[in-house]
């Protein structure tokens, strides 16, 4: 059985439901291979499980297959080989399954065995498998599986007949959290420590330990990364060594970290550079029979930072230096070395070469002297042998090599030139060998004439934010069509960028960067926010580049102070990640049901956690055909009861519901619910009948009033709820006493010049005095009024000193005495959902971590009600928080991409100040 939940996960978002049955290797019949869907992962209550197909079709031929790589290798006892790699789709993507494959021949010949493929068509992928075999002769096949971009989980079959081409296999199960590419390490004391990852986070190098032979797994110890900036795939090994100490080897932005345990795998040091040159890729490192070490990495001459190269290498004093240096294969390209140790000293290492143009899978066998010979001078050596090609043609250009013209492109507009503003980020020239991205030492390779010497931004390969200040032409350049995953060509295009008749250029080293140009003109206060991976250049030699800096804004002394300013506000890179968090799917849009999500509310009431949102079938309406929609969870909100609907049109006469704000209060819940008529929003307020479970209105509204917030008592014993009154005034309500059932609305002034937007009042206190945050609209933090009158009157809105993204702002106050804010980032906008606290009776902020910002699955159903719109696809975004502390935890709800709704779990305790 798998450990429980208690042991393994701080940061859980589903689980996996198994079907208990075995499985059986065909190998007599060698072109039959048996797919295993017997496992699901649950997004929320009710997903089916799929079915086991034991005949699948051709799209699993090797004639079909249009990538491959990342491969895995055991030998057992009797000789036989296994192997097993991923592929699918037409790179790494929600289409990918994992291979199982055998030889009886020492490797001269190959059947296939099995195939993994949880859902065919995704989004949950099946990748990064490895092959092990236990001390006690059990052979494990593991391999990640993850749905869209939350964290993976390690799934495991086995079997005791590995020496067999008919051996049966266990039924899969998920065994912990995270990433396990690599071989356990079995520990002089027997224990098995399996390096696990959770790649991007704070400890993301994990160590999950087995002491009862892989019954049960437990998360002992992990070693951070503790540069955000360095962070990459962990891919992470470890090696015991002789002194009993243990050493971790990471993959990281900078090549090779390593990291050292004293005590037994539970603590470890920070990952720091090792010396070990290497480029960003994986290795592989491993003990063998004669207590050397052997490590294979690349070796490309002059350090140039290519996958070419691939070497072996011997250390007999625990990796403090090495020796030889035997090639396996030089090729650019050459990838993801595996290895396995035979009983007579014969070592096996498999690697990919060319995963989308030539998909090969390699195996090379040499023995400790040719290492240290650098060359193949035993007879049993030998190198490149074939154990598997693909042949599917990839629909990309670059899996064929060939540049085009771009004939069918636009004329280059080299005018006028505008001026941007940006935020993480920095300007600079483009010329061949500029640093083209912050995060990658990618150095521009070709450039075209017509671009050289323009003004570009650096972002993050991930993407970044830029804003039209003057209206003018820019640039993006992307890898073309088809050549990747990443290419940004077919968003641009849908996006009013048009392609431009430069011909095709390597912008950096691969055939799969092959790039075009697109250009358009941007208008004023226009916001271009790309994706992974593009590059934006400015037109004309007059061109202008302005930085944003949250940093700057936050230290500002003529604004409103909300964000301490004697303390620095982090970029981005340097904003932590919260140490403990749990994130859970709440609900997910399905096909044939509601598309549209948005506006989550959070409630405890009666020991029972209350989540509900505004749902739509197609897109965003507002006043017409939204209905508000709920569940239920009885476990602390890591599961969820069936979604129910709570009001739809036309009760009460409504067109439209939306923006829900419930509220636990002396046995009650207490709803308040926009409706919406002839385009005039009001709230309507509603008590939970707690028997039927069914909202039931109390004969009471607020005329014109949009709640963002629940009620909080004040001072004078009356609530106030932050909101708006329609569209575009920033307002609060408030209540007569303890009477919910009659309000008063207050409009907080506002300068004319300050234009407003969906203002979504929050509430911070100061001591005696309230301060009303709202969302920008044409700035850059968020502006804010005082009043001292318990929000009788209010002061008219000016500029703070928080910087604030345009989207929906939370404030609350915490059992510690501490206040948080609840904010989507300046310069990531919605991509990244942080909250910052005060200190204990602090009156600033002074604290900020990151609680969302992994990328976010493309939107797979959200269409527009603007024709002129896409209708699908596009970034998504963490949005629209509500939050409720309760026994010690903060809960926090937030929109997915106007599709989803997830929850947070925070342990307050986290957000200590420290």
């Amino acid at each position: 059985m798998a450990a429980a939940p208690s042991q393994w996960s701080r940061c859980r978002s589903y689980a996996v439901a198994i079907i208990p049955s075995a499985v059986t290797l065909l190998s007599s019949m060698k072109n039959i291979v048996i797919t295993l869907l017997a496992f699901s992962v649950i997004a929320q209550a009710g997903t089916p499980l799929p079915p086991v197909l034991l005949q699948p079709g051709p799209e699993y031929a090797d004639e079909a297959r249009m990538f491959q790589g990342i491969p895995a290798i055991e030998r057992a006892p009797n000789g036989r080989l296994w192997a097993a790699w991923y592929g699918g789709g037409v790179t790494e993507d929600k289409h990918n399954y994992v291979v199982l494959v055998t030889s009886g021949d020492d490797g001269r010949t190959w059947q296939r065995a099995l195939i993994f493929d949880p859902d065919r068509d995704g989004p949950v992928r099946a990748f990064d498998p490895c092959l092990w075999h236990d001390p006690d002769g059990k052979l494990w096949l593991f391999w990640a599986q993850r749905p869209d971009s939350r964290p993976a989980d390690c799934v495991a079959i086995t079997t005791t007949e590995s020496g067999k081409a008919d051996a049966k296999w266990s039924a899969p199960r998920r065994v912990f959290e995270g990433i396990m590419m690599n071989k356990p390490t079995v520990a002089a004391d027997s224990r098995w420590l399996m390096p696990a990852a959770v790649w991007g986070t704070n400890g993301s190098s994990r160590v999950v330990a087995s002491s009862d032979s892989g019954k049960t797994f437990k998360l002992i110890g992990s070693a951070n990364v503790p540069e955000p900036k360095d962070r990459n795939c962990d891919e992470n090994m470890i090696v015991q060594r002789k002194n009993d100490s243990f050493w971790m080897l990471v993959r990281t932005k900078y090549g090779i970290g390593e990291s050292i345990s004293k005590d037994g795998g539970k603590s470890w040091s920070d990952v720091a550079p090792s010396t070990i040159p290497h480029p960003v890729t994986r290795f592989f490192i491993r003990r063998l029979a004669s207590d050397k070490l052997l490590l294979v990495r690349h070796n490309p001459p002059e350090k140039v930072k290519a996958r070419s190269h691939l070497t072996a290498y011997l250390s007999d004093d625990d990796g403090k230096t090495w020796k030889g240096g035997l090639l396996l294969d030089e090729r650019k390209n050459v990838s993801y070395p595996d290895g396995v140790q035979a009983a007579d000293g014969l070592i096996y290492v498999i690697y990919d070469w060319e995963r989308i143009r030539d998909k090969e899978i390699l195996m090379a066998a040499f023995t400790e002297d040719d290492v240290l010979a650098g060359k193949l001078a035993s007879s049993k050596g030998r190198l490149r042998v074939l154990v598997n090609k693909a042949t599917g043609v990839n629909p990309g250009p670059a899996a064929r090599g060939k540049r085009t013209a771009n004939a069918d492109g636009a004329p280059l507009l080299d005018s006028p030139a505008p001026e941007i503003e940006f935020g993480d980020g920095q300007g600079d020239t483009l010329v061949p060998g500029a640093k083209l991205f912050l995060d990658r030492d990618y150095p521009a390779h070709e450039v075209p004439a017509a671009l050289r010497g323009r003004k570009f931004v650096r972002f993050s390969i991930a993407g970044g934010k830029a804003i039209c200040r003057r209206p003018g032409v820019v640039y993006v350049l992307t890898p073309s069509a088809g050549r990747q995953r990443d290419s940004l060509a077919l968003w641009l295009e849908k996006h009013g960028f048009k392609k431009v008749n430069i011909p095709e250029f390597m912008i950096f080293d691969g055939e799969q960067n092959i790039s075009s140009v697109f250009q358009k003109a941007m208008k004023q206060d226009e916001t271009l926010v790309l994706g992974k991976w593009g590059v934006l250049v400015l037109a004309g030699k007059d061109a202008k580049l302005t930085r944003l800096s949250s940093e700057e804004l936050a230290a500002n002394p003529d604004t409103l102070p909300l964000w301490d300013a004697k303390v620095p506000f982090p970029p981005y890179e340097a904003t932590r990640d919260l140490d403990v968090v749990t994130h859970v799917q709440v609900e997910r849009a399905q096909r044939g049901g509601y598309h549209y999500l948005h506006e989550p509310a959070l409630a405890w009431h009666n020991g029972v956690l209350h989540a509900g949102w505004a749902n739509h079938p197609l897109f965003e309406a507002n006043e017409k055909d939204e209905l508000l929609r709920g569940r239920c969870s009885t476990d602390g909100g890591l599961t969820w009861g069936p979604a129910t609907t709570w009001i739809a049109p036309p009760s009460l006469g409504g067109k439209s519901w939306n923006h829900p704000v419930i509220f636990a209060r002396e046995g009650k819940l207490w709803g308040f619910f926009t409706r919406w008529e002839k385009e005039l929003p009001r709230v309507e307020i509603f008590n939970l009948d707690d028997a039927k479970q069914t909202w039931q209105p109390v004969q009471a509204h607020i005329p014109g009033f949009i709640p963002f917030t629940p009620p909080r008592k004040m001072r004078d014993g009356n609530w106030i709820m932050g909101g708006e009154l329609g569209w575009t005034e920033a307002a609060i309500a408030i209540s007569h006493g303890d009477d919910f059932k009659r309000w008063d609305t207050v409009k907080i002034p506002r300068p004319d010049a300050m234009k407003l937007l969906f203002p979504e009042t929050t509430l911070f206190e100061r001591g005696d005095t309230l301060i009303a945050i709202c969302r920008p609209r044409d700035m850059k933090t968020a502006p804010a009024s005082i009043s001292k009158d318990c929000g009788r009157t209010w002061t008219t809105l000016s500029p703070s000193n928080f910087p604030l993204a345009q989207s929906k702002p939370l404030c609350g106050r915490l059992s510690t005495g501490q206040q948080y804010l609840i904010t989507c980032n300046l310069e990531q906008g919605r991509s990244l959902l942080s909250i910052a606290v005060t200190a204990p009776g602090g009156d600033a902020f002074c604290r900020i971590w990151k609680i969302r910002h992994q990328q976010t699955p493309v939107r797979r159903l959200l269409g527009s009600a603007n024709d002129k719109k896409t209708k699908v696809g596009g970034n998504t975004e963490w949005s629209y928080p509500a939050a409720i502390e309760h026994e010690g935890k903060l809960y926090v709800i937030y929109t997915h991409g106007k599709e989803d709704c997830a929850l947070s779990i925070i342990p307050v305790s986290a957000l200590a100040m420290k």
